[in-house]
């Protein structure tokens, strides 16, 4: 049998449905869920953890996760493996963090869009255009991502902390200029007035 009759073969067998979990499984997930939290709260007495603002904050600090694993499920099925979730994410922090500091909130998230596009770019162009290993390229950007965020934050922080120095320095200069000028005004406005007296008729 040559490649081709093994091939239409292979096309000719139905593929099998995928088995699909029932709704009363996952609503059997959730239950086992909530009981597993109530007895840790139960034998760890703690009553924050079943709180509202435990679950706010749980809430919060998963949606970041969850967007960056569902951008990872993407790039798999667009047969790309994208283990450098974790840089670009850090990357579009930076951008949003930065942008938002300068301009606002709506800059800032356009720019943590980009800069998280622009990692995602780099390793597109590492693994499709020039061939290099997904895993090596995720890597690669998981280690300079964080580096590159740190020199770019350290040199802004930097520079906003020469420019704020420099603004108190003048601030100081100004005020002592103007307290040095109302005293030597004040001086003399009192020796004309005590020289005014001294000359006044009896």
């Amino acid at each position: 049998m040559t490649t081709i009759e093994m091939a239409r073969t292979r096309r000719d067998i139905p593929l099998g449905r995928r088995r699909r979990m029932p709704a009363w499984g996952w609503l059997l997930i959730v239950l086992v869920g909530l009981a597993v939290v109530s007895a840790i709260r139960l034998a760890s007495h703690a009553s924050n953890l079943t709180s509202a603002g435990a679950i706010e904050a749980a809430i919060a600090a998963a949606v970041p996760i969850a967007l960056a694993g569902l951008s990872g499920l993407w790039s798999e099925r667009a047969g790309v493996v994208n283990i450098g979730l974790e840089g670009m994410m850090i990357l579009g922090t930076f951008g949003a963090g930065w942008a938002g500091y300068q301009w606002g909130p709506w800059a800032g998230a356009f720019f943590g869009i980009v800069c998280g596009a622009l990692g995602g770019l780099l390793h597109g162009l590492a693994t499709i255009t020039f061939g290099v290993d997904h895993i090596i390229s995720g890597v690669a950007i998981n280690i300079v991502a964080p580096g590159i965020t740190l020199l770019h934050s350290n040199a802004a922080m930097y520079q906003s902390s020469v420019g704020s120095t420099r603004m108190r320095r003048t601030i100081s200069t100004s005020s002592s200029r103007v307290m040095s000028g109302s005293r030597t005004g004040g001086g003399a406005h009192a020796h004309s007035s005590n020289s005014s007296r001294s000359g006044a008729p009896q």
